[in-house]
């Protein structure tokens, strides 16, 4: 993840990620993006791999979280 681009781009960001597996972030990727102001990092508790097919709900609620938050 190139979370100083994402950080420094000043578009709202989302970074949604699995609790566990392989997608996680690294402890420098996590202080970066929380140091960001544009950005929201959401963890899914307990999910592995493939969150739109494991939660679909918790992952439909943050896409109408972030639509909510961009049309404010």
């Amino acid at each position: 993840m190139c979370s100083a681009r994402s950080c420094h781009s000043g578009v709202p960001t989302w970074v949604v990620h699995a609790e566990k597996g392989d997608g996680g972030l690294t402890g420098a990727e996590r202080r970066t993006l929380e140091a960001c102001s544009t950005v929201k990092i959401v963890t899914i508790p307990g999910s592995v791999f493939f969150l739109p097919n494991e939660v679909p709900d918790q992952i439909a609620s943050v896409i109408n979280d972030a639509v909510a938050a961009v049309n404010a």
